[in-house]
C-alpha cells in the first residue's frame, strides 16, 4: 500500500456564514457593478434584482473587490460577508451600450496555449482576437475566461485557426464606472421606450410627482455631487464610509417622501 509522505496542500472557497434575514426592512441599493462578466450583461441594467445570499447577487451583477468603481460590490461584500444579513435589492445603473471606451490590450503573449489580457471590465462581446491577420472565432479557436482580479484570459484552442499562435492582437471595447452620472441614477423617463431606470426604476409615480426629480437630485447627491452609494426604502441603508460627499441614510416615510440623513 503507497502512502504520502511530507506536507500536502489544497484550496478551497472561503465559506460564507448564512445570513439573518431581516423582517423590519428592506435594503434597496444602487449603484455600479462589474455586469460585463455576466453572460448577458444589458439584463442587469436599471432592474430591480432581488438577492438572498452572496452566491446570488455574484450572479446577479458580477463582482469585483475593486469598491471604488464598482459600488454595487462593496455593499455586497458589507451585507454578505462583513455583517450577514439579507435579503436585498440591486440596481445595477451601468449600462455597457454607453458607459464604455477602448480597450488598451493591443498585442498580448501567448504562454502555455493562454494569453493574458490585463484589463479589467473588458466586454466579450464585440470583442476582435486576431492571430497575425486571421481573425480568432470565439467557441472554435478560443474560449474565455475570468480571473478572480477581472482580467480576461483568451484560451487559444489546439483544433481552431490560431493554435500555432505566440501572441495576440486584442481590440474592442470595456466597461467604464467613470461615466456613470447623477443623471444616469435620477432618469426617470424614456419616452422612446417607456423604460424607467435608475432610483426612479424602484420608486412609484406618485413619489416622484411629490418629491421632484430636481430636488431629489439635489438631496440625493448633495451640493458637491458626491452623492451616497446606499439608498434604503422604509428602513434605510447607511452609506459605506468612504462615499463621497460622506455617509448617509436614505429612507422612505410611509407617506413616500425621501429622507436624506
Amino acid at each position: 500500500m503507497a502512502y504520502k509522505h511530507g506536507v500536502y496542500t489544497s484550496e478551497v472557497a472561503t465559506s460564507m456564514v448564512a445570513p439573518i434575514t431581516g423582517t423590519a426592512g428592506l435594503q434597496v441599493i444602487e449603484g455600479t457593478a462589474p455586469v460585463n462578466m455576466l453572460k448577458d450583461p444589458a439584463a442587469a441594467v436599471n432592474v430591480p434584482l432581488l438577492v438572498n445570499s452572496y452566491k446570488e447577487a455574484v450572479e446577479a451583477v458580477g463582482y469585483l473587490p475593486d469598491f471604488a468603481n464598482y459600488t454595487l460590490c462593496e455593499c455586497i461584500s458589507a451585507n454578505f460577508s462583513v455583517v450577514g444579513i439579507a435579503p436585498m435589492v440591486l440596481i445595477n445603473v451601468l449600462d455597457p451600450a454607453k458607459h464604455k471606451v477602448a480597450i488598451t490590450g493591443g498585442t498580448v503573449q501567448v504562454n502555455d496555449g493562454v494569453a493574458v489580457l490585463e484589463e479589467t471590465g473588458v466586454l466579450l462581446e464585440g470583442l476582435t482576437v486576431k492571430s497575425g491577420s486571421n481573425t480568432l472565432t470565439a467557441g472554435t479557436d478560443y474560449t474565455t475566461t475570468w480571473n478572480d482580479d477581472g482580467t480576461l484570459n483568451i484560451v487559444v484552442l489546439s483544433t481552431g485557426a490560431g493554435k500555432e499562435a505566440t501572441s495576440l492582437t486584442v481590440t474592442g471595447n470595456k466597461i467604464d464606472p467613470r461615466k456613470v452620472t447623477a443623471a444616469d441614477i435620477l432618469v426617470v423617463l424614456d419616452v422612446s421606450t417607456g423604460k424607467e431606470t435608475g432610483l426612479f426604476a424602484y420608486t412609484s409615480p406618485d413619489r416622484r410627482t411629490r418629491y421632484g426629480e430636481k430636488t431629489a437630485q439635489r438631496e440625493y447627491f448633495g451640493k458637491d455631487g458626491g452623492g451616497v452609494r446606499c439608498a434604503g426604502r422604509r428602513g434605510g441603508g447607511k452609506a459605506p464610509a468612504g462615499a463621497a460627499g460622506g455617509p448617509a441614510v436614505v429612507s422612505f416615510t410611509p407617506s413616500g417622501d425621501l429622507i436624506v440623513q
